[in-house]
């Protein structure tokens, strides 16, 4: 009893500590790209300002004065020699304008954005769930084929997820800006993996505890993997 004690303690803290994880690790990459856009765009507007210093005007030469006439001696005069003109120096570049500050996202932004994208992850998971249990319940798979077709589903779902966040495809409506798709579906299969691995020791005994809590690492690990 013990060591199923121990066992269920894992399975529902393990999937919790995951989707945090991920959600705080994916924040953290958009951030930094934010970062990044910002920096390339001032390095380029610095760039641009610098290349269009004003030319340096040419410096002109004194012309040399007409002499008198023969008839009157010349007066000596000692007149100091013209300075010639240098070229202005380059006028300074103007600072770089400020970034414009990013609005406030209100909350009706957030739960349109956000909240109703991570309910359907939940409820992706939720109906992975109640598809094992209906499926117990009505004698449609036998038990070997139940924990077949959960663990292709988890891994179909963090597939999926891991496929999207290689190629960036977040979303392409306009109404969900901030609504990341890839980390919902590795979120759902996660605990899908985690409840499959745990009904195939607690439910139907085909594997030891040793087993289950090495799957369960595995299943850790390779979370932790598609979070970095």
């Amino acid at each position: 009893m013990d060591m199923l004690g121990l066992l269920i303690a894992v399975v529902i803290a393990i999937p919790v500590l995951a989707i945090v994880s991920i959600v705080l690790t994916l924040g953290t990459r958009e951030h930094v790209k934010r970062l990044e856009f910002r920096l390339a765009s001032l390095e380029t507007r610095l760039a641009g300002t610098a290349g269009e210093a004003p030319a340096p005007k040419p410096v002109s030469a004194p012309t040399p004065e007409a002499l008198p006439a023969a008839s009157e001696p010349p007066e000596a005069k000692i007149e100091a020699p013209p300075t010639p003109s240098g070229p202005e120096p380059p006028a300074a570049a103007p600072a770089p304008p400020a970034p414009a500050a990013r609005p406030k996202i209100s909350l009706e932004e957030r739960f349109g954005t956000q909240w109703v994208v991570w309910a359907g992850g939940i409820a992706l998971a939720l109906g992975g769930f109640f598809l094992v249990r209906q499926a117990i319940e009505q004698g449609w798979f036998g038990p070997g084929a139940r924990v077949l077709l959960a663990g292709a589903v988890a891994l179909a779902l963090i597939g999926a997820g891991e496929w999207m966040r290689r190629r960036e495809l977040q979303t392409g409506l306009a109404g969900l800006p901030k609504a990341h798709i890839p980390s919902v579906l590795t979120a759902a299969g996660t605990a899908i993996a985690y409840a499959d691995v745990y009904a195939a020791y607690a439910l139907y005994g085909f594997i030891g505890p040793t087993a289950a809590f090495l799957l369960l690492g595995v299943v850790a690990l390779g979370t932790l993997a598609a979070a970095l």
